[in-house]
């Protein structure tokens, strides 16, 4: 929505965001919109294809000949009247990519994306600006910026939120799956059980979501719906954590804080001897009054 804002405000035709991967080391595609070509991605499967732009050379130099990585590195607005005249940056890439989509890059601005601590997070580019009744592709104007930067400022807020979420939800899964192994390590012999079960669970939800026939071929599990089953999947047993160990350690189901069926073999032994007590308090015969002993 940033991504739109900033396109109608500046008139430009594309306009890309690079958000920095948790190493910092390189600026991945999140969104590309180009109304021209048709394109507009947001973050789904496709948008993966793109060639993300690494920031530094392999001898860990700073890469200053992209003009998205040098802005992101020295956090300064990049203004380009045409990006075939300009000679400061490597356009190799724009220009191949023209000539696939039989597109015309011409004026680019580039603007950082910096978040509350004042650190560059992502780049926001737009692409040939628009303007008069003509809209003939021109450069963007320096009154532009401020609102540009601000929209850019709001695009940081949003993606630093969004990872501070998903690292919460990583951190719940981190904590549920240790729950998991402690439990599975109080007995031998249901180790490993709930990994399993979340494993088989992952498994026969994906065979769900591929059924083209059949009772689930009308079934379909969301991307938040398959978290939450691998979620109830990994506490399903969660209450064993607290269950005493003579009660989850069953290396046989008749087995508590000892074997009961040592219990049961004393009873019939008991049993047996109170028989032939009794039938040796009758006279030793070795029957009773109403016929032979079982």
């Amino acid at each position: 929505m940033i991504a739109e804002m900033a396109r109608r405000y500046t008139h430009a035709e594309g306009c890309t965001v690079y958000v920095c991967n948790e190493r910092k080391d390189t600026l991945e595609f999140a969104v590309i919109q180009n109304d021209t070509i048709d394109v507009d991605l947001n973050g789904d499967g496709n948008i993966s294809e793109w060639t993300s732009i690494p920031l530094y050379h392999q001898d860990g130099s700073e890469n200053h000949s992209n003009a998205s990585a040098h802005c992101a590195l020295t956090g300064q607005t990049v203004n380009i009247v045409d990006v075939y005249d300009e000679k400061g940056f490597d356009f190799n890439g724009t220009r191949a990519f023209d000539t696939l989509s039989h597109y015309r890059s011409q004026s680019m601005l580039l603007i950082p994306m910096t978040d509350h601590e004042d650190e560059v997070i992502g780049v926001l580019q737009l692409l040939n600006a628009r303007k008069g009744i003509s809209r003939k592709v021109c450069s963007f104007p320096q009154e532009d910026i401020p609102v540009v930067s601000g929209l850019a400022s709001q695009a940081a807020v949003a993606v630093s939120n969004a990872r501070l979420v998903q690292g919460m939800e990583n951190l719940l899964k981190s904590f549920v799956q240790c729950i998991a192994a402690a439990i599975d390590e109080k007995s031998p012999y249901t180790a490993g059980h709930i990994q399993r079960v979340a494993m088989l669970t992952e498994l026969l939800v994906q065979e769900i979501n591929q059924a083209k026939e059949g009772p689930f071929a009308d079934t379909h599990f969301t991307r938040d719906q398959i978290d939450e089953i691998n979620m109830a999947a990994w506490m399903h047993d969660v209450g064993k954590i607290a269950t005493p160990e003579y009660i989850v350690d069953k290396a046989t189901k008749l087995e508590t804080i000892f074997d009961r069926i040592e219990l049961l073999r004393l009873r019939i032994e008991l049993i047996k001897k109170e028989r032939e007590i009794e039938l040796l308090k009758r006279g030793g015969s070795g029957q009773d009054e109403e016929g032979p002993s079982d």
